[in-house]
């Protein structure tokens, strides 16, 4: 197992949104040993409308993994729907991570900036 020290990830902010990306075995010279490789994005309310609509047209789009494109992803999770549990605030930003695995398969799961 794979234990990484707590860091601050690189961000870039370059395009619509900030994303910091990670892979699973950064000191590894193997191309075959860096996966999963992980995104973190930063999305306005309407860049999370857009990216649930369509996640692998929206990865592809803002080439979040350029060097291997999701050709699946599974729906989005969050936090469901319920009684007491937090809902996000109107307008709200999303934190939305993509764990992209070989072979070229993804899920995410995405939390809310702000609760109501």
């Amino acid at each position: 197992m794979l234990v990484m020290a707590w860091m601050q990830p690189d961000w870039d902010e370059e395009g619509d949104f900030p994303v910091a990306r990670l892979c699973g075995n950064p000191d590894s010279d193997e191309a075959d040993e860096d996966w999963p490789r992980i995104a973190i994005l930063h999305l306005s309310a309407e860049e999370f409308v857009l990216f649930t609509a369509n996640p692998i047209r929206y990865l592809r789009d803002h080439h979040v993994f350029p060097e291997q494109p999701v050709e699946w992803i599974s729906d989005c999770m969050r936090p469901p729907l319920g009684k007491g549990i937090p809902q996000a605030a109107p307008g709200t930003g999303w934190t939305v991570v993509v764990n992209h695995g070989k072979p070229s398969i993804a899920s995410s799961s995405a939390i809310p900036d702000q609760v109501a």
